[in-house]
């Protein structure tokens, strides 16, 4: 009767987890009866806290009220007894939790276009490192120039007077001794929608959608142990590559824009209060090669209809437009 799949109940990323968390497992026979559990949770692989063996059959909704260091990686283990009182322990579960503490600012380059923001600094030695970000629309992040995240079309879409999600990465394997870079960039999504003046479509703008801010801003930061780095003015932020960004109509990217760095602005805050991610992030599940291609029209066909990014290699002349429809 091993328990299977421990995690933090209602967080698909098992991060950004808060005060009080809500634990559950699942069984792996339905043969026998649990009677009892107990839950050990570790960091740095010392024991912190124990349930004790706690005579109870229930598998979830499991709230432990203990206080949590922020941005951390924890990791806990589950050990149930059946009916016969024979135990089974279950595999180690990891999580990390969310920022209690904002310590930087909100910045930006004062408009409502794509920007990319970054900051160097140097790091005596790597450790555990943790980064949360908060971008109200679409955003990606990169440390030394790798992405730093498996999921797709990151940022929410909510009411973003209410509240405004944030993300959190273990992004301790990207680190280095020496000069680090982070780069983020940041898009309109659904917080500044931008239909380029009704010349692209952008399905709510005419049902009364109303923009949530006048321009596109950014809040992140990185613990690495005790130390940490956080947007202020100190970081410094340029024009996108991606010079338009629609959520419905598309993107237009110019590789001739040679970013412009200079001292970010700082922002006011978003409306909306700031909440960990809980919901399950866009992955990248296939990738797709077309069927047929019609090189005459250029045009490709994948067999089906889908919900899709395009990921194509282009050779031509600098300045060259190449569009897709």
């Amino acid at each position: 009767m091993k328990p299977l799949s421990p995690k933090i109940q209602n967080y698909d990323t098992q991060t950004g987890i808060g005060n009080n968390p809500v634990f559950m497992w699942k069984y792996s026979s339905e043969r026998h009866r649990q009677t009892a559990y107990k839950i050990n949770i570790y960091h740095n692989g010392r024991e912190i806290y124990s349930t004790g063996k706690v005579m109870s059959g229930e598998q979830n909704n499991i709230a432990l009220h203990i206080d949590y260091e922020e941005q951390t990686t924890y990791s806990f283990d589950v050990t149930v007894w059946d009916e016969n009182d024979r135990c089974e322990k279950s595999e180690t579960a990891y999580f990390i939790t969310g920022v209690k503490n904002w310590r930087g600012k909100w910045i930006g380059n004062n408009t409502a276009k794509p920007f990319i923001a970054r900051k160097i600094f140097s790091v005596e030695h790597t450790g555990k490192a943790v980064l949360s970000v908060c971008v109200p629309g679409q955003f990606e992040v990169k440390i030394n120039g790798r992405n730093i995240s498996p999921y797709a079309y990151e940022g929410s879409q909510t009411d973003f007077h209410k509240h405004i999600h944030y993300s959190t990465y273990d992004v301790t394997g990207f680190l280095g001794e020496g000069e680090n870079e982070i780069t983020i960039e940041a898009a309109n999504g659904w917080y500044i929608g931008d239909d380029d003046n009704g010349k692209r479509y952008f399905y709510t703008m005419d049902k009364g959608y109303t923009p949530y801010g006048d321009r596109l801003l950014l809040l992140a930061q990185l613990k690495m142990d005790d130390q940490y780095i956080v947007s202020d003015q100190s970081w410094e932020v340029s024009r996108s590559k991606t010079v338009f960004a629609d959520i419905y109509g598309s993107e237009d990217m110019d590789n001739t824009v040679a970013y412009e760095w200079s001292g970010a602005k700082t922002a006011e805050p978003p409306e909306g209060e700031l909440i960990a991610l809980d919901y399950p992030p866009v992955i990248r599940k296939y990738c797709y090669e077309p069927k047929s291609v019609d090189r005459e029209r250029m045009i490709f066909d994948f067999g089906q209809n889908m919900s899709s990014q395009f990921y194509i290699k282009l050779k031509g002349r600098r300045g060259q437009r190449v569009k897709l429809r």
